[in-house]
């Protein structure tokens, strides 16, 4: 005669320990993928306005003389809603400026003299309209950067032109008139080529330009609206210094920022940063650069400039990265902080972002200048505060067995978790994105959550219920020879429901039946008499919990 016995194991608990993940940066959510024509190429700084993310591409597009494109925030509603025709229409388009429901801007080829336009249009495209076209010098010629407005009156710069051919200020009223030349560049020493647009705050334009200057590496430059008061601020000079800056400022107060794609410590460009007069100019950070092309992880030569929101920046460059095509970069305005958000690596993802961020709620939103799924480039998008991409699965084991529960996030930076017992009660030591118990008991029955932060937000997982099937103990037995009857003691949790099952014959096709089915009482245990058995050659018994 054998008797079945099944036994709990030893309790043990054990959460999953460690200190809060650091996660690898994390990837950039594709949106679109441009495939040159009738698509765009090569897209460009997207502009956030009114729920809509406005943007140019300099090539593709009907007439491969680029486009202007809109996609809502959402990801959605991507379409094309402007192609530049070339020509005397104006090509290659520049950043655009959204005022309101109209758009202006400017190309930096086609016109009536080829040296480029400035346009308007309303933001569904109709009315595309050029107020002005760029001539020979010493008009101011080839715009790359985008406009700023200050009332009704734009401002911009040009590559080229002006008296001495190196690049000029100008300003123009949005009506097309008051058209006038405010600086013309001479190179040194006020500076050449400026390549990117102006901050305006107050009555005072702010601006750089890649090259010229007292030591022929650029400068930060300021200029009165009417024309008057240029003044060079600050001279980029050798290595360790900054060099050749081409990307726009950004202003707080009396603290401008920006980057310059070449110098730094590394060669690799940096951030900087200095007062509205010129003072307390620092190096915020140096970027690796070609110095160490084999252990380049921050990024190296920003093109664009920086995106400001409190006291964080924002910013991409071009190469370097652990994915060689480029970072995307989060730093403190007082250079502390330093961390990339996200490596380009090669197609299909994006490569070589050199076009601006903005950033909508907690997302960041940019475009890739090649790379994509076409080779043309591409939109993204990155969330910064934590999403909750795997939830944890609620969980029925049996009392003594293993529990796991995991959950994924993405977010931007350190990832934090902590795990909570009844959505209330805090786990110590349970900061990981597993937890884990060794030996599930009764007593651990209930729901568990995750909240996942960050320096942005947090997140809650859904609740993920744990469910202890107990295994039940037949502990006894005792043969009764008088009437050949088994006597049998059994143990289980109070007012569980038990079967007890028999067999004589453990090789026929169903060999089991249920002999009895009880309720255990308060005290835990059940004895159950099996008067059945008389004549029989072996007797089974099973225990179970239904």
């Amino acid at each position: 005669m054998k008797l079945k016995t099944i036994h709990c194991r030893s309790l043990a608990i054990i959460f999953a320990l460690g200190v809060a993940l650091r996660l690898p940066a994390q990837l950039a959510v594709p949106q679109h993928y441009f495939t040159n024509s009738p698509d765009g190429a090569n897209p460009g700084t997207l502009v956030l306005a009114g729920g809509w993310l406005y943007g140019t591409a300099v090539n593709g597009g009907s007439a491969n003389s680029g486009m202007a494109f809109k996609l809502a925030t959402d990801g959605t509603g991507y379409s094309v809603f402007y192609n530049f025709p070339g020509g005397t229409n104006g090509a290659s388009p520049n950043e655009l400026l959204v005022n309101g429901g109209t758009i202006y801007g400017t190309t930096y080829a086609g016109g009536n003299s080829g040296f480029g336009t400035v346009f308007y249009m309303n933001t569904n495209g109709a009315g595309g309209t050029t107020i002005y076209n760029f001539t020979n010098a010493p008009d101011a010629e080839y715009p790359i950067g985008g406009l700023t407005a200050g009332g009704g009156t734009l401002y911009g710069a040009t590559t080229s032109g002006g008296s001495s051919g190196r690049g000029a200020l100008f300003k123009l009223n949005t009506n097309g008139t008051g058209y006038a030349v405010l600086h013309s560049f001479t190179n040194s020493p006020d500076g050449a080529t400026p390549r990117a647009g102006m901050v305006l705050n107050a009555a005072t334009l702010y601006g750089t330009t890649e090259y010229g200057g007292t030591h022929g590496n650029g400068t930060v430059f300021k200029l009165n609206t009417n024309g008057t008061g240029y003044t060079v601020i600050y001279n980029f000079s050798n290595t360790p210094d900054a060099q050749f800056p081409c990307a726009a400022l950004v202003i707080s107060s009396n603290q401008l920022y920006g980057t310059a794609s070449y110098g730094g410590s590394h060669s690799g460009g940096a951030v900087f940063t200095l007062n509205t007069n010129g003072a307390g100019y620092a190096v915020l950070h140096p970027f690796t650069g070609p110095t160490s092309p084999t252990t380049n992880s921050d990024g190296a030569y920003p093109k664009n400039g920086l995106w400001l929101k409190g006291t964080q920046l924002y910013g991409t460059t071009v190469s370097g990265g652990t994915g060689k095509y480029g970072t995307l970069f989060q730093i403190n305005t007082n250079g502390t902080g330093f961390l990339v958000l996200n490596n380009f690596s090669s197609a299909p993802d994006g490569i070589n972002p050199q076009g601006g961020l903005v950033l909508n709620s907690n997302t960041l939103w940019g475009t890739t200048y090649l790379g994509g799924t076409y080779g043309n480039g591409m939109a993204f998008s990155l969330l910064l505060s934590p999403a909750i991409t795997l939830q944890p699965a609620s969980l029925n084991v049996t009392n003594g067995n293993s529990a796991s529960y995991t959950i994924a996030a993405t977010g931007a930076g350190q990832i934090n978790y902590q795990w909570y017992f009844k959505t209330n009660t805090a786990l110590a030591g349970a900061t990981n994105n597993t937890l884990c118990f060794t030996n599930a008991i009764t007593n651990l029955v209930g729901s568990y959550l995750a909240v996942v932060s960050n320096l942005y937000g947090s997140a809650t997982s859904s609740p993920a219920s744990l469910v202890v099937v107990t295994a039940p103990n037949l502990f006894a037995f005792s043969y009764n020879p008088a009437n050949g009857s088994f006597s049998l003691a059994m143990a289980n949790l109070a007012r569980s429901t038990n079967r007890l099952w028999v067999s004589t014959n453990l090789a026929a096709v169903n060999p089991w039946r249920v002999l009895a089915t009880n309720v255990i009482a308060t005290n835990g245990l059940w004895f159950f008499t099996d008067t059945n058995t008389i004549g029989k050659k072996a007797v089974f018994y099973r225990l179970s919990v239904p």
